[in-house]
């Protein structure tokens, strides 16, 4: 298993930290983390573990983020600042 981490300061001064497992080219695990914001909590915890156990590929983030990014509101980042993350851990 792989432990992936990348963190990002984003305009605004907001932090954020995304943390995977991947093994085999699947998630197993996925910690997001900052000083931001999301609500309702209850659809980013349904978010998180969307993400565990799908292919580590853009396309599945991608997949992901557009459905979650429509249910949660967040302040301080963007659903582009997560997916910038992933991109990025994905070049790793």
């Amino acid at each position: 298993m792989v432990h992936l981490e990348m963190d990002k300061k984003v305009i605004g001064g907001k932090y954020v930290k995304i943390e995977v497992d991947v093994e085999n080219d699947v998630i197993k695990n996925a910690i997001i983390s900052g000083d931001f914001f999301a609500f309702p909590i209850e659809e980013f915890e349904k978010f998180l573990n969307a993400l565990k156990g799908i292919k580590f590929t853009v396309e599945e983030i991608e997949s992901i983020l557009e459905e979650y990014g429509k249910k949660i509101v967040f302040s301080g980042i963007g659903v582009d600042d997560l997916k910038e993350i992933f991109l990025q851990l994905l070049k790793k």
